[in-house]
């Protein structure tokens, strides 16, 4: 009789310890952070980078920066003020938040370049707007805005062009 439970009890220890095969997938995505390696800036606020050896297109979240090919005022000093950032750094961080991917496939996320916040950058230096995306990260988005708004109010960058910024953008022909 002691034998047989001598036997059970370590199969039971041994079935606690096993995990869930999909906790990585559970696990809260504004917890995952990825070191990448910058290759190219597309805009201001789209860069190509070496994640886990596969170069991938990532949409700065919350972020949009004049374009530089639709030739809008301010998009070429965006673009090189992102390129200069990561260029420089020693190192760059990624970290996700609600949703790793857009519809189109390109990765999301917030940038940071040896450990400075690429979007609060753009933001502080009027070279970005705050986009209408869903967060967790409540604390940052909340900075992120009031960052926004102090560029807003001393007119910096894309702030000192009247009506240039609207809810959907920037009006193209400014």
């Amino acid at each position: 009789m002691h034998r047989g439970w001598f036997w059970v009890l370590p199969f039971f220890l041994l079935l606690s310890g096993c995990k869930n095969p999909n906790q990585v997938l559970e696990m809260p995505v504004n917890k995952i952070v990825v070191k990448a390696d910058f290759v190219e800036t597309l805009n201001g606020d789209q860069a190509r980078f070496n994640i886990d050896g596969r170069v991938k297109t990532v949409q700065f979240l919350q972020m949009e920066t004049p374009k530089v090919r639709k030739k809008q005022p301010l998009g070429k000093e965006a673009k090189e003020f992102t390129d200069s950032l990561l260029k420089n750094a020693q190192r760059i961080q990624l970290r996700y938040d609600v949703q790793p991917k857009s519809s189109d496939s390109r990765v999301k996320a917030y940038v940071f370049a040896d450990g400075k916040s690429v979007q609060m950058e753009l933001l502080k230096n009027g070279l970005a707007r705050m986009k209408n995306e869903p967060s967790k990260r409540q604390d940052f988005l909340h900075l992120l805005q009031r960052t926004e708004l102090k560029a807003k109010k001393k007119r910096v960058g894309i702030w000192s062009c009247p009506a240039y910024v609207t809810d959907d953008g920037f009006v193209p022909d400014q």
